[in-house]
C-alpha cells in the first residue's frame, strides 16, 4: 500500500506535468487564428480550473490525519481523472 507521502510525492510529480502540458496548450491558443482562439482560451481557463481543483485536494489530502487521508483519495482520483480525459481531449482538438 501507498504512504500518503510517496501519493503525494507522485501526484506533485504529475501535477507538475499536466501544468506544462496547460502552458503548451495556452502557448497554441495565443498563435492560433481568432477563430479558433477563444474557443481554446476557454479551454485552458476550464483546464486551470480543474487544475486547481487538484491541487485543493491534493493540500487536503496532505493535511489530513494518517488514518483519514483515504477517505479523500477517491475524490481526488475522480478530479484527477477529470483533468486527464478534459487534457487529452484539448490536445487532440488544439495540439
Amino acid at each position: 500500500m501507498t504512504t500518503r507521502d510517496e501519493y503525494v510525492e507522485k501526484l506533485k510529480s504529475q501535477l507538475d506535468e499536466w501544468n506544462a502540458s496547460i502552458d503548451e496548450l495556452a502557448t497554441n491558443a495565443g498563435a492560433a487564428r481568432d477563430s479558433v482562439k477563444a474557443s481554446c482560451d476557454e479551454h485552458v481557463n476550464t483546464l486551470r480550473e480543474q487544475h486547481a481543483a487538484v491541487v485543493k485536494r491534493a493540500q487536503d489530502i496532505r493535511s489530513a490525519g494518517e488514518g483519514s487521508w483515504h477517505d479523500l483519495k477517491d475524490g481526488l482520483e475522480s478530479a484527477k481523472d477529470t483533468l486527464s480525459e478534459s487534457l487529452k481531449k484539448a490536445r487532440a482538438h488544439f495540439g
